[in-house]
This record gives structure tokens, C-alpha cells and sequence, in this order.
């Protein structure tokens, strides 16, 4: 069995960005391990978010091995649909787009085996 744990991810100070990342340093990860990361809903240390925030957030998460022993955790900010052509980028089709901006620290969950 491999290890599990949590950490913070920033998205930094309002307005945020859409993506943000955290390593993590675990012994025993290597190439073939197998890695995974959730939103792990619970407070965090600056209160940033509520728990029903990090429920509800539209959050994607990715985890993988990065070089033995440590892990890079990526959680990226999934827009809503019906917020895709708003005010601020030229879309394919003429249409304005707003990219989804996240801010604050959210909680990630990871193990790996």
C-alpha cells in the first residue's frame, strides 16, 4: 500500500486564476505507482472557502508522479456552461468567452499505490 494525505492548493488573491498546483513529497512513489486526486471537502487553514464551497466548486483535479518520491497535484477550474461566452475573449464563433477564475485555497485529497 502507498501512502495518502491532503494539501492546500492556491488560486491565489481575487480574481484568481484558473489553474493552481502543489508537490508533494512522499516516500516510496515511483514511475509505474498509480496516483489520484480528489477535492477533499473540509475548512482550510485561512477559511477561504466554506465546506459547502468545496463541494459544490467545479473543480478538476489531476495527480502524477513527477520524480521518486514526489507527486505534483494540478486542480483546474472547470467553467459552468452556461458561463462560456460571456465578456472577455473573442470565441470561435464571434461570441465573447469568460474564463472560469477560482481564488483562495481549496483542499485536494491524494493517495497512490
Amino acid at each position: 500500500m502507498g501512502a495518502t494525505g491532503s494539501v492546500e492548493v492556491s488560486f491565489g488573491a481575487f480574481p484568481g486564476k484558473s489553474e493552481a498546483q502543489a508537490d508533494v513529497v512522499t516516500a516510496g512513489v515511483i514511475e509505474t505507482s498509480r496516483v489520484e486526486g480528489w477535492v477533499e471537502p473540509k475548512l482550510v487553514s485561512d477559511s477561504s472557502h466554506s465546506l459547502d464551497e468545496h463541494k459544490i466548486e467545479s473543480i478538476r483535479v489531476s495527480a502524477h508522479w513527477l520524480s521518486n518520491g514526489n507527486v505534483r497535484i494540478t486542480a483546474y477550474a472547470v467553467p459552468f456552461p452556461q458561463l462560456r461566452k460571456i465578456n472577455s475573449g473573442i470565441g470561435r464563433d464571434g461570441d465573447t468567452e469568460q474564463k472560469h477564475l477560482l481564488h483562495g485555497l481549496f483542499n485536494i485529497g491524494w493517495a497512490w499505490l
